[in-house]
């Protein structure tokens, strides 16, 4: 599994702090860093779940929560901490965790990243990520399910019309 935490610095001109797969550590241009970096950017094949965070924002989350989602790819959270600059701002902070089969667990990981690194996120995005995630794997369900409804209506419509 690979997950990556970055957020700002909390000093002005201070380096991003990042937590790549449980590790803290200040951004100095590794190329595991740079790569870890690119995960926490959005990709084309990420899909915005614009509406979603919408949804989220008005229960409470963030007004600065953006969710991106890619079943095969991952999940990809920006938004602000709770945790503030020495400027007294909310931080700004990415999570991407490649895993969205566990939705308890994305959430869990996300939480524990951030006190690695001695942040807190706003309790209502965790909650967020984890009812996301949780949509997606029903969604697939909810589908299959109303595919089988109409092909039993059609066949029973069919058998009646044949009568």
């Amino acid at each position: 599994m690979k997950a990556v935490l970055s957020h700002q610095n909390a000093k002005p001109n201070g380096r991003d702090i990042l937590v790549i797969n449980g590790e803290l550590s200040e951004y100095r241009g590794t190329e595991e860093q740079d790569k870890a970096q690119d995960l926490t950017v959005p990709s084309q094949d990420m899909k915005s779940q614009t509406f979603m965070s919408w949804v989220y924002r008005l229960g409470g989350a963030s007004s600065s929560l953006r969710l991106y989602y890619n079943k095969n790819k991952g999940v990809l959270i920006t938004s602000n901490l709770i945790s503030k600059d020495e400027v007294g701002r909310n931080m700004v902070y990415s999570f991407f965790c490649n895993t969205v089969d566990n939705p308890t667990r994305v959430r869990k990981l996300l939480e524990d990243y951030c006190t690695v690194a001695s942040v807190k996120p706003n309790d209502k995005d965790c909650e967020a990520v984890e009812k996301l995630l949780r949509f997606q794997k029903s969604k697939i369900k909810c589908v299959a399910a109303a595919v089988a409804v109409v092909v039993a209506l059609i066949l029973l419509i069919s058998k009646c019309s044949s009568n």
